[in-house]
Formats: structure tokens, sequence, C-alpha cells
């Protein structure tokens, strides 16, 4: 199982026009084990890599999902790289019409979560899974959702894929999505949200949480709105929850708290931090 000291923690983070962090520590069974998510556009180089591993050490990340790293390898399907004493394991970016990189999803795994490493698959250039030793074994996917102004088609390829991955996760393992998905649930779809109504984005993240029996575990406390969204645009300063951790409805009962807190500083700059906490 990955390592269980009683405060470590993990983070998400977003500086695509606003800084954004998930502060992340999810127990279950008798273990815990810490994920973050951190979506930040890196420039192709990867310069800003480093810093992320100097978050997941200084935090104490287990296993980070990356979205957007911007790193082209087409050559290879999964890439690893050592960084700063973590492992960074990625699928490829994109390139778009003007050859700029795009996109990309990775998981930054500490030294101990490498040694629970069992398996990677790039699904697609959006979703990247994991498993990790343990009893139940854990997944852990890393997905990017077009945004909700995209073609149709491309977001409901993007869905078509999760439900493909999602679909050849074994039933007895745990479980954990952390993404970006552009979306917004409002309360006709899940408990507690930032939002009023759900986007069309949102409506595709619904129907995904129905047919496979997930929650969306940042929605489920009743928390004041300063601790449910997300994300805060730096042009228009509005603010959006558009970031969900997915589990399985089976494991509802081990999930204690999930809320969103900051402003707090992050190598990549200002961030908003947010807790998941369950039984141990």
């Amino acid at each position: 199982m990955v390592g269980h000291p009683s405060r470590r923690r993990s983070l998400r983070t977003k500086t695509t026009g606003a800084a954004r962090a998930w502060l992340k520590t999810v127990y279950h069974l008798k273990e815990a084990i810490y994920y973050g998510n951190l979506q930040r556009k890196h420039s192709e180089g990867g310069g800003e890599v480093g810093g992320t591993s100097t978050l997941c050490r200084g935090k104490g990340v287990e296993i980070l999902a990356v979205q957007e790293h911007r790193r082209v390898h087409t050559d290879q399907p999964i890439n690893y790289r050592r960084v700063g004493g973590c492992t960074f394991i990625t699928s490829s970016a994109w390139r778009n019409d003007a050859q700029a990189a795009t996109g990309g999803v990775g998981l930054m795994v500490s030294p101990r979560a490498r040694k629970a490493l069992r398996r990677v698959h790039p699904h697609t250039n959006r979703i990247l899974s994991a498993d990790f030793e343990g009893s139940p074994v854990t997944t852990v996917m890393s997905v990017y959702s077009p945004t909700n102004v995209a073609l149709i088609e491309e977001v409901e390829r993007f869905y078509d894929d999760l439900r493909t991955a999602i679909h050849h996760v074994p039933a007895h393992n745990f479980l954990i999505i952390l993404g970006d998905f552009n979306a917004r649930l409002g309360p006709e779809d899940a408990p507690f949200t930032y939002h009023t109504n759900t986007n069309r984005n949102g409506e595709h993240l619904t129907a995904l949480l129905t047919e496979h029996e997930l929650l969306a575990a940042n929605t489920l406390f009743r928390k004041r709105m300063g601790k449910r969204w997300t994300f805060q645009d730096r042009a228009t300063s509005m603010r959006r929850q558009l970031d969900y951790i997915l589990v399985r409805r089976k494991w509802r009962k081990s999930i204690l708290n999930a809320e969103s807190e900051g402003p707090q500083e992050c190598p990549e700059g200002p961030a908003r931090l947010g807790s998941l906490r369950g039984k141990p």
C-alpha cells in the first residue's frame, strides 16, 4: 500500500488565466493514500516540472495527477522521467494547427508510490491510468476534458474513451479519477455545488456518474461557497467549480470530508487548496 504518514497531503493547482489547487487526502480501509491533481500549462521544455516535484515533496504528495504538461514524445506511448527524486510518468501531448505543444496528462509519483506501481496504461492523450499495489489495488486516473466550447464530437469522444477506461478497471479496485473536467454541475445533478445550473460538459459528466455509479466527492458535503469553487479567472475574477474527484459510490462511507481552501503559496504561484478526508 502507498504509505500512510498522518499528515501527508497532495495538491492541485492551475495557472491558465488563474491559479488553483486541490490539497487532497484520501483514506480507505486501514491505510492512507495521498493523491493530488495539478492542472498547469508547463512550457514545452518542461522547466516548471522541477517546481512541481518540489511541491510534491514539500507537501508530502504521494501521487500527483497532472494535466497540460505539454511534453511531446509521440515515439513513446509512456515516458518515465526522474524529476527531483520523484518519477514523472506521462503520455504524450499533441500539437495544434500552429504546431504548438498542447495538452498531455501524467502522474508524478513519490519514491514510495513508485515502488507500489504495478502498471501504467495510456488510454488516450487525455486519459492516463496507473495501478498501485494494495488491498484492494488502487487505480488512479489523470484526465483532461475538452472545454465547454469545444466541438461536441470532441467532447463525446473524450467521454466514450473515459467510459472504456473505467470499464476495464476491476470492480473491486479502489478507483479515483482526478481531473479537469471543464464542467459545471448544478444542484439538480449533485448535492452541494458552486453553480446554479449544469452546463453542456456537466451533462456529459452527470451521465458518466450515473452510468458507472460514481460520485463527485467534492460535491458531497454542505460547505460555504468559498469552499466549493476551484478556479478563478485572472482576467474576469469569476470563480468556477470545474474540477472533480470521482470515486465509486461503494466507497461513500469511507469519505468523511471534502472542501476547497486558499489561496496559499506554492512553487507555481498562489494556489487554491482543498482537502478530501476519508475514514482510516
